[in-house]
């Protein structure tokens, strides 16, 4: 199963590239929202509710005694911590989003500083990270470039971000993902995105993408 962390940073830096695709503008307070309510559908979709809990947990109340575990090495750990040393407000009980608001002079500004001091503390904080945001830009700019429903721009203008996102899944799921296995998946993808039309390109050219992404990876 995919960490509902990893597959939100995918996200995340989706968004940078292109507001549009989950936020109505580039905001900072609409990307929290839209992360809370990620967050939100991912606990209800990945859990394993009983009918009680879903209710309980529906209307707020903590539906067991049990402390619930942390997620380990999560992506944002620390980074409530990185804002408030940044601007030197480490004793306020203001969440980080609202110390970015109110130091920039529009939450347009304030959703770009957002990227800017992300990048900062991820590059200070966690370097896999970094390695995982190199794998999304490596899928995406290889499976971009190769462009294999050109024929079909409607599809491929639709359908490429999920297929990236599903290619990055799989390899972060796989214990040991090789071009054979990753080629497979690319070519049920783009299959499957094809719809009625053939895919124009064979499993073995699929498997030569595949091996250019995880060389990248290597």
């Amino acid at each position: 199963m995919i960490r509902t962390d990893d597959s939100f940073l995918y996200w995340l830096q989706e968004i940078r590239e292109r507001p549009g695709l989950g936020l109505s503008e580039p905001s900072l307070s609409a990307l929290v929202n839209f992360w809370s309510g990620y967050t939100f559908r991912q606990m209800i979709e990945e859990a394993d509710f009983k009918d009680s809990t879903k209710t309980k947990f529906a209307a707020g109340i903590n539906a067991s005694n049990e402390e619930s575990e942390p997620c380990e090495d999560h992506f944002m750990d620390g980074f409530h911590e990185f804002i408030h040393a940044y601007f030197g407000c480490e004793w306020t009980t203001k969440g980080w989003w609202e110390l970015i608001i109110a130091n920039s002079n529009s939450e347009t500004n304030a959703f770009f500083k957002f990227y800017e001091l992300f990048d900062e503390f991820l590059e200070q904080a966690n370097g896999k990270y970094k390695e995982k945001i190199q794998l999304m830009r490596t899928i995406k700019k290889t499976i971009h470039e190769w462009n294999p429903l050109s024929s079909q721009p409607h599809i491929s203008h639709q359908k490429y971000p999920k297929i990236c996102k599903s290619i990055y899944d799989f390899i972060i799921i796989s214990d040991n993902c090789t071009a054979e296995h990753l080629g497979l998946k690319i070519y049920e993808l783009f299959t499957d995105a094809a719809g009625a039309e053939p895919f124009p390109k064979t499993l073995d050219d699929c498997e030569i993408i595949a091996s250019e992404i995880l060389d990248t990876k290597a």
